[in-house]
């Protein structure tokens, strides 16, 4: 009856099977592989959202200037086409047309957009208090970020950041902070995949290019002269990027 009970319980004491130990491992292989595949996905899904987005302000920005012959932001007679949008002292709706976005004429340019109805929304095309820049009100807001921003103005990149000097339009998409819309909003990585999408997938090159964050000198890029290299194994938020429209 003894070596009944002893054997019994060695039968019941067994260990996994390789067969069995083969399926659990296969299971789990399974399951992390769906967990990394979602992750992919959903990381493709936000760079395929923001791609769309720069490219809808990008067409935006070409069908205002084929409909009214101006740049917007710069219109000179904006104010005589949108009666509540008028031009006062301090309160200038009309830009100055010397072929360039400055000074408040950065608000404008959405407001004048929004106006034509070439994009959704309406912007109040003035500068908000304090920080200038407010996601939504003055500028177009982004999900990326609670202070994401897009900002359009003319800038003059030298060869010390960009492969060459250039001066043109550019859109800009970051975060707000005092003055400005170029704080960090963004990884190295995710940076790089819109630039792939769009561009040359080269940080420094092309139409598009790739920036250190505000307070993040040489975390996103590599510091110094041209060539700058990203930094593709960062994980933190440490760029913005720039996107010539001219």
């Amino acid at each position: 009856m003894m070596k009944k009970l002893l054997s019994t319980r060695k039968k019941h004491n067994k260990g996994f099977t390789l067969v069995e130990m083969s399926i659990v491992l296969v299971i789990i292989g399974l399951i992390i592989g769906g967990i990394l595949t979602g992750k992919e996905l959903i990381f493709s899904a936000k760079i395929k959202r923001t791609v769309s987005d720069i490219e809808k302000y990008q067409l935006a920005f070409n069908a205002f200037i084929l409909k009214f012959d101006e740049i917007p932001g710069d219109m000179t007679y904006a104010a005589s086409i949108w009666p509540s949008c008028p031009d006062v002292v301090g309160n200038n709706c009309n830009g100055n047309g010397d072929g360039r976005i400055t000074g408040d004429e950065k608000f404008r340019a959405w407001q004048h957009m929004a106006l034509a109805e070439i994009i959704p929304g309406s912007y109040t095309g003035v500068y908000a208090n304090a920080v200038y820049y407010a996601p939504g009100g003055n500028v177009p807001a982004t999900d990326l970020h609670t202070r994401g921003c897009y900002d359009i103005l003319t800038k003059t990149i030298s060869p010390v950041l960009y492969y060459k000097n250039h001066t043109g339009i550019s859109l800009t998409l970051g975060t707000r902070g005092w003055g400005h819309c170029v704080g960090s909003i963004m990884t190295p990585s995710y940076a790089l995949g819109i630039d792939m999408k769009m561009d040359d997938g080269h940080e420094r090159t092309g139409k598009m290019f790739i920036a250190n964050g505000s307070g993040h000198w040489a975390r996103c890029l590599t510091g110094g002269s041209y060539p700058h290299y990203l930094r593709k194994t960062v994980t933190d938020t440490v760029c913005y990027i720039h996107r010539w429209m001219d």
